[in-house]
């Protein structure tokens, strides 16, 4: 009781800058991601509901948006370290290691020519054009990942509320494991399958050269052919 009280008091203050606005904001997120019980959900999904008007009124007050604005990176060689605490991340063509982390906000990663960390507490993953490791975590959303895991790679899936789609060339080839507590998983690509229980599958595709692992607490999973 005493945290949902302060919630609301926090609800009604006025923030007079963005950083503190921001640190109310990954403080509603982390205690949606890890609840003390079913007033604090309730709490935090109200306020975070009506949130994009508090953000609203700043920008209407004049006041500096910048750390509200989206991230855009492209072509860049060497390894690259993205993180936001509220904005979205969009990232192109580049030649190395990539690193996005996002408290709240959507990461987009296209054509990545090295490996792939992604990490979102709150928001989508996608990242098209991956022929290389992928390894994305989400609290809250969805993942898509369109590349081709054959050949040793290893993709690393996880969400615990959101649903996971993949899209594969249908010549790959890899192990895929996957886990969706309280949803189906589907795909249309020829397997073998080693294993299979009501919400679990694990399956050979091709020559099972890479390997797959899809984990969701509460979402599908989807592996399908195409771009």
């Amino acid at each position: 009781a005493s945290v949902v009280k302060l919630l609301n008091r926090l609800d009604a203050a006025r923030f007079t800058d963005t950083a503190s606005l921001i640190r109310f904001h990954e403080a509603l997120l982390f205690l949606r991601a890890f609840p003390q019980g079913p007033a604090v959900v309730r709490a935090t999904e109200r306020i975070l509901n009506r949130f994009h008007k508090k953000v609203e009124a700043f920008r209407k007050a004049g006041a500096n948006m910048d750390a509200f604005e989206p991230i855009e990176v492209s072509g860049i060689g060497g390894i690259l370290r993205v993180s936001t605490a509220s904005g979205s991340v969009e990232i192109a063509d580049v030649k190395g290691d990539i690193q996005a982390t996002a408290v709240s906000g959507s990461i987009q990663i296209l054509n990545p020519g090295g490996r792939v960390e992604a990490s979102n507490v709150s928001g989508s993953i996608n990242v098209t054009g991956a022929n290389n490791d992928v390894r994305a975590h989400v609290i809250s959303g969805p993942i898509e990942v369109r590349g081709n895991p054959s050949g040793n790679r290893f993709w690393d899936l996880k969400t615990v509320s959101g649903s996971v789609d993949i899209r594969v060339p249908p010549n790959s080839s890899f192990l895929l494991s996957a886990d969706a507590t309280s949803g189906d998983i589907r795909t249309n690509l020829p397997v073998m399958i080693e294993e299979q229980g009501k919400h679990s599958l694990r399956a050979h595709v091709g020559n099972s050269t890479g390997r797959v692992e899809v984990h969701t607490v509460s979402g599908g999973i989807n592996v399908r052919s195409g771009s």
